[in-house]
């Protein structure tokens, strides 16, 4: 993974975590991984607590954005949570790869993965993982954009 693309949301959880010294105590390579990668937050507010290797975009042009990225990072960009960013460019084509990491518990309530999404995207199957945990990693590939079909 060579760069992140986060929601402010996500970015404010991840900025709290990975910048902790507890959390570097405990996982020294993930925590000098993440604060090393380069990470791009859309928000539309320009408010985030700072977090040195981080650059602020308004999301108005998502694709210049993701060009801009794609052109400097050594490896994938990788969105975490950030669900409606994630809904955002999967309507506008801009995802190459959904990666969904399912843990085996039922919760019985909560968001919708893709809530927002206005149009139907089919997606191709791509790898499955099964880990030792019972989690599954399952991987697709978008089909275009939402509504071009």
């Amino acid at each position: 993974m060579g760069a992140l693309l986060l929601g402010r949301r996500t970015h404010e959880h991840f900025a709290g975590a990975w910048t902790s010294p507890e959390t570097a105590e405990r996982l020294p390579e993930v925590t000098a991984f993440m604060n090393a990668v380069p990470r791009t937050v859309v928000t539309r507010s320009g408010r985030v607590t700072p977090w040195e290797g981080t650059r602020v975009t308004d999301g108005s042009d998502l694709a210049a954005d993701m060009a801009r990225l794609r052109a400097g990072a050594e490896g994938g960009i990788a969105v975490f949570g950030s669900s409606s960013l994630t809904v955002t460019l999967l309507e506008q084509g801009l995802l190459d790869e959904l990666r969904i990491l399912l843990h085996p518990v039922v919760l019985g309530g909560g968001r919708s993965l893709f809530a927002g999404l206005k149009d139907r995207l089919d997606l191709a199957a791509g790898a499955v993982t099964a880990f030792r945990s019972g989690n599954v990693l399952l991987r697709y590939r978008p089909c275009g954009p939402a509504g071009n079909r």
